[in-house]
């Protein structure tokens, strides 16, 4: 019974010996986050996405790519369902659904240090109060003579409009 202890112990000690580079390894890389509100203006025209970055050895010009997608879905008017229901016989669709996506890109100087940084967005459409979209930030460095993209970090969720 102790034999079996001991090689149990002996094997969680060197599972555990064999994660810790990686782990050490994973607080070193570079990072980005995504605020789950995108924050409306004055008028429900323009949101505002935001978030943090940090380079950790990333040294040069990198790009932050966001992305905001979004999907409403209605009813479909009776000219509307009508005509469906001639193309598609009973088994019409009873909503329709339409999805926008958006992609902008921020600029920022990577100096290779752990210092963690906001950035902000902003994105044009109307959205209700309280509505959902599904939202995305990619840290990316290009090589501009070979055009080579790298990508470094990674972030998506869902926002909420407030």
């Amino acid at each position: 019974m102790q034999r079996i202890v001991k090689a149990g112990l002996t094997a969680a000690v060197a599972a555990v010996s064999a994660l810790a580079p990686v782990a050490a390894t994973a607080a070193e890389r570079p990072e980005v986050t995504l605020d789950g509100t995108a924050r409306l203006g004055q008028r429900p025209s323009a949101a505002v996405l935001s978030g943090t970055y940090a380079c950790r050895g990333l040294q040069g010009s990198v790009q932050l790519m966001v992305s905001l997608r979004t999907r409403r879905d209605r009813t479909p008017s009776p000219a509307e369902t009508q005509a469906m229901k001639q193309l598609f016989g009973p088994s019409a669709p009873t909503k329709l659904s339409s999805v926008t996506t958006q992609a902008r890109t921020v600029e920022v100087t990577c100096d290779g240090s752990d210092t963690v940084r906001p950035w902000t967005r902003s994105f044009r459409g109307e959205w209700a109060k309280n509505s959902t979209a599904q939202a995305a930030v990619t840290m990316a460095s290009i090589d501009l003579p070979t055009l080579k993209m790298t990508r470094h970090a990674t972030a998506s969720r869902t926002v909420t409009f407030s």
